[in-house]
């Protein structure tokens, strides 16, 4: 996944962000990044490529993984990037650290805030170690 250090110049329209709940859970089945992303950029979660084939921790399970997803999210006109420093305000964002239950979760986040939460049991995050910035193609400003 590319990874962008900078300011993020905010947008003068922010999409609104539709919740979509993960419908797996646990890992290697869970598909709370799935369900942010597709928050985000709006459509069916069932659309999301399934990355439940790749559980194991390689680099070639990661590499293929990120393929994926930045196929997805290029298909739907944007581009998605892990950011590195403080967090994009201005734009949804998706988090990634631990969740109340021990596992890695994902969650969006709106200027530092909680914005959604897709696991119905809730409880976001226990603490936000990255963060993954969709941005659209031709819109995207980073200095």
């Amino acid at each position: 996944m590319l990874e962008v250090q900078g300011t993020l110049q905010p947008r003068e329209h922010l999409r609104a962000m539709i919740p979509v709940f993960q419908t797996r859970f646990g890992k290697p089945h869970g598909n709370c990044f799935a369900a942010c992303v597709v928050s985000i950029l709006g459509g069916s979660i069932e659309d999301f490529p399934d990355l439940s084939d790749l559980a194991e921790d390689s680099v070639e399970a990661n590499v293929e993984r990120q393929r994926r997803i930045e196929s997805y999210v290029r298909g739907r006109g944007h581009r998605i990037a892990r950011w590195v420093g403080p967090m994009p305000k201005g734009c949804h964002v998706i988090a990634v650290g631990d969740g109340p239950s021990g596992l890695r979760h994902a969650c969006v986040y709106l200027d530092g805030q909680l914005a959604h939460d897709p696991s119905p049991a809730g409880g976001g995050l226990k603490a936000v170690d990255a963060w993954c910035l969709i941005s659209p193609q031709a819109a995207q400003r980073l200095s």
